[in-house]
């Protein structure tokens, strides 16, 4: 099969109408390159998206590169640039949410819903080799589903079944340069050195894993939806539930089912580390009554009920106009 008809049958699963106007995150690497030319090539409306973050000096050039390559190919193409980050712990995961921010906010001002991002094969093997080396549930093992939902936008990975060096080989078959981000290489960042002691035989394993574990994930989240619907109770921003019902549960699905809502209640994009959730339903198993904070979510409990609100927000300070310089005419 070819990629063209790959992708043409994984679209075609999602309920993608043909002429459904599609945004790409195009970075200028092989594997985003390769999938806005093969949606191109498939008839798609598509728009190209560029997130220059200002992180390396070389970002604006590259950007301006993706667009003259757009340009040649008559695919429209916008540059995002958000508020440059500077250097701060975990800036790989701050700036991967300031992307997708930038993407949403672009999308909701087109009348754009749904965002097509490259990540493949390869990418879903090293999602499951960190989560393994985290320690992380089974569920969280299954690695990054076909389809997620960010607020209002859908996020689609169509290429989740197409190795990277298949997509090397069609930019190769057409032509197409990439960028090569050095990053990319850096030994400081874990995915990188996961991505560097991979071989082929570990790649195809750990992604047939990764798709054993969602289809069970998909079967327990069926049930973790149902038992939801019968037993949380929502109100305004709080969200309760009966304490004996959820201590019916076994262990790993009542700990996806408070992890689930401390994300909710706390409206993160990511749910909180699996060890510390763990940690929380212990707590809430071993001791009669408590309180705790996850996720920006403050969880009390008692015989009868486990209740979550938002923790308090801290005021947003007020800037004096007495202390600005002022200059009589």
């Amino acid at each position: 099969m070819t990629l063209e008809a790959h992708l043409s049958t994984v679209l075609a699963a999602c309920a993608l109408p043909a002429d459904a106007p599609l945004a790409v995150a195009v970075s200028g690497g092989a594997d985003s390159m390769a999938l806005v030319l093969l949606l191109d090539a498939l008839g798609f409306p598509v728009t190209a998206l560029t997130v220059d973050h200002g992180l390396r000096p070389e970002a604006a050039a590259e950007a301006r590169q993706v667009a003259a390559w757009m340009a040649a190919r008559g695919i429209a193409h916008a540059i995002l640039t958000p508020a440059p980050l500077d250097f701060i712990p975990n800036i790989q995961t701050r700036a991967r949410e300031m992307r997708y921010g930038a993407l949403a906010h672009w999308m909701r001002a087109h009348g754009h819903d749904t965002l097509l991002v490259a990540h493949h094969a390869d990418d879903q093997a090293e999602t499951v080799a960190l989560q393994q080396h985290r320690g992380s549930s089974p569920p969280s093992r299954a690695g990054m589903a076909l389809i997620r939902r960010r607020g209002a936008i859908r996020v689609i990975r169509p290429l989740l079944g197409v190795r990277k060096a298949q997509l090397v080989a069609y930019l190769g078959a057409h032509g197409q340069p990439w960028i090569e981000d050095p990053s990319n290489r850096s030994e400081r960042y874990a995915r990188n050195r996961v991505r560097q002691a991979l071989d082929d035989a570990s790649i195809e394993r750990l992604w047939f894993e990764a798709q054993a574990q969602g289809e069970a994930r998909h079967r327990d989240d069926q049930a973790r939806i149902a038992w939801i619907g019968a037993h949380v109770r929502v109100e305004n921003d709080s969200a309760s539930f009966p304490r004996a019902s959820w201590l019916t549960l076994d262990a790993e699905t009542a700990s996806d089912t408070l992890s689930r809502a401390v994300q909710a209640v706390g409206r993160r994009s990511h749910r909180a580390r699996h060890h510390e959730t763990a940690r929380l339903a212990e707590a809430l198993r071993s001791q009669e009554a408590g309180k705790a904070t996850l996720g920006g979510v403050i969880i009390a409990w008692t015989a009868e009920s486990v209740s979550l609100r938002p923790e308090p927000r801290p005021p947003v300070p007020l800037v004096s106009g007495a202390t600005s310089p002022h200059i009589a005419g």
